[in-house]
């Protein structure tokens, strides 16, 4: 500052005190530099007071929500006193002598379990004495049915009441999407057999009808099943007839192939003898002796390869339990001759 006076001094009395070029440009640049100087500093202390002033804001909206938090927390924590409940089933003490007057007439009242209502008569006035204060009659009990509560109800009707749940898992469960099983899954399983009683289900995977598939002939059904095609799942529904067996798919069969066909139990497999319709495939040639040694078989096992080959070049299997073929094929037999005398 004293150079800036100085300066201004002798641009004033320039006659007094004069200055050269030199000692000016020196002083200007002193004096830039105090006022840099001067600039930074007012900017610092702006700051600071900001920096004052953002504190002071931040612990004042601390402080309101720390009383806010512990305000709540004490009245939270003040237990509430609830009024008493009075319970309409305690009844006012009765003397003894009304306590026997009343044992008298509730043994003459008829029995109230039996869902009669009952009306109490009112009790006679009592004569005040004078000088006494007179007495309020007091209520005689009425006789009401025993309540019973909804829990007991409850429990009992869930000792009445069958669990459907468990009759639904002990049934037989047949496949929904298999029309013949739908249609014949109330009937029961020893039924005769009748061309009116058809479709007719025998054990837990055969079904014996007449329908457009088996040219309106008697024919056994097997249970829906699905097998892997190499490129995802198709469905196999087997039908067996007096004279041939059919294997019916949704995926293209190729017969290029090795070791496919089918198999009973550990016996040597069989190949394929015919395709139908690129999808099926039909056993008709030596039919009876396929259907003697299936009656004595455990399980059959189809054998089958799909085109597209690749990417997959591998055949699929299919296991059917026929443990119960026997019986289902003697009522084929038996529709068969019924069917013979409508001719």
């Amino acid at each position: 500052m004293d150079y800036f006076l100085q300066f201004k001094t002798a641009s004033t009395l320039n006659k007094t005190y004069k200055l050269t070029d030199v000692q000016e440009k020196i002083m200007m640049k002193k004096m830039l530099q105090t006022k840099s100087l001067i600039n930074a500093y007012a900017h610092l202390c702006r700051m600071v007071l900001w920096m004052v002033i953002f504190l002071l804001t931040a612990c004042t909206s601390l402080s309101t929500e720390d009383s806010r938090d512990s305000a709540r927390s004490a009245y939270s924590s003040k237990p509430v006193q609830a009024e008493p409940a009075q319970d309409a089933s305690v009844k006012e003490p009765v003397p003894a002598q009304k306590q026997s007057t009343q044992d008298a007439r509730s043994d003459s009242l008829p029995d109230t379990t039996s869902g009669l209502k009952t009306t109490s008569s009112s009790p006679p006035a009592q004569s005040t004495a004078p000088g006494k204060r007179p007495q309020t009659p007091k209520k005689e009990a009425s006789t009401k049915a025993p309540v019973v509560s909804k829990k007991v109800i409850s429990e009992t009707d869930k000792r009445e009441r069958p669990d459907k749940s468990n009759q639904a898992m002990q049934e037989p469960a047949h496949d929904k999407a298999n029309p013949e099983l739908a249609a014949a899954s109330e009937k029961p399983l020893d039924a005769q057999v009748t061309l009116e009683s058809l479709p007719l289900i025998i054990g837990e995977n055969w079904v014996l009808n007449r329908e457009p598939d088996s040219s309106g002939r008697c024919a056994l059904f097997y249970r829906e099943q699905v097998m892997q095609d190499g490129q995802g799942e198709t469905t196999v529904r087997l039908m067996i007839s007096s004279n041939e067996m059919i294997f019916k798919t949704r995926s293209n069969i190729d017969l290029s192939y090795e070791q496919t066909g089918i198999r009973l139990d550990q016996q040597a497999q069989i190949p394929i003898e015919q395709v139908l319709n690129e999808t099926d495939i039909r056993y008709a040639k030596n039919i009876q002796e396929v259907l003697r040694k299936m009656q004595t078989a455990e399980h059959l096992t189809l054998s089958l390869g799909f085109w597209p080959t690749w990417p997959v070049t591998r055949t699929h299997q299919l296991d059917f339990d026929i443990s119960d073929f026997s019986l289902a094929f003697n009522k084929l037999k038996t529709c068969a001759t019924l069917e013979k005398g409508l001719h």
